[in-house]
């Protein structure tokens, strides 16, 4: 069966306490508000899903699934294949459908776009960047060594 997960801020609706084997109990109090992770299983209703405070087993705080409710969603849903094993995060794309990212495809289409919006534009309409070996080279603003670079900083915003 498909696991499934989604990142949320979430608020209590009641006081409540949740333990786990390595740490001391965790006190969830009525209207508190905090960045939990509902997950759950394909097939299985809403109901069944449980909110986890990490995505790790043993030192997770774990609440039942109606014991708070969700005021934002935060990230992506991550989809595992019970039978391979493979997962992805389910990203919306540019043409607003959403997919399975799974090995980063999304995000490397992303950033390959970012690069090729940088090469569109024109370099006479930039401020000047002398000694940046790193925009000439790579056309890439986002991972530029150098903070000082106008150019890069102005790429960045794209």
């Amino acid at each position: 069966m498909t696991n499934w997960t989604m990142e949320a801020r979430v608020r209590i609706v009641a006081d409540l306490e949740a333990a786990n084997p390595y740490g001391p109990p965790r006190k969830y109090r009525a209207g508190e508000e905090v960045d939990m992770l509902l997950v759950g299983q394909e097939g299985k209703p809403m109901s069944a899903a449980m909110w986890w405070s990490s995505m790790d087993i043993d030192n997770a705080y774990i609440l039942p699934g109606d014991s708070a409710v969700v005021l934002e969603m935060k990230g992506p849903v991550w989809i595992k294949c019970g039978s391979c094993g493979k997962g992805g995060r389910i990203e919306r794309g540019s043409d607003q459908v959403a997919r399975v990212d799974v090995g980063g495809r999304i995000a490397k289409r992303r950033a390959e776009e970012r690069r090729e919006a940088a090469r569109q534009l024109d370099p006479d309409t930039l401020p000047s960047a002398p000694g940046c070996e790193h925009w000439r080279r790579e056309h890439r603003a986002d991972l530029c060594p150098h903070p000082t670079c106008d150019r890069c900083r102005h790429l960045a915003k794209l």
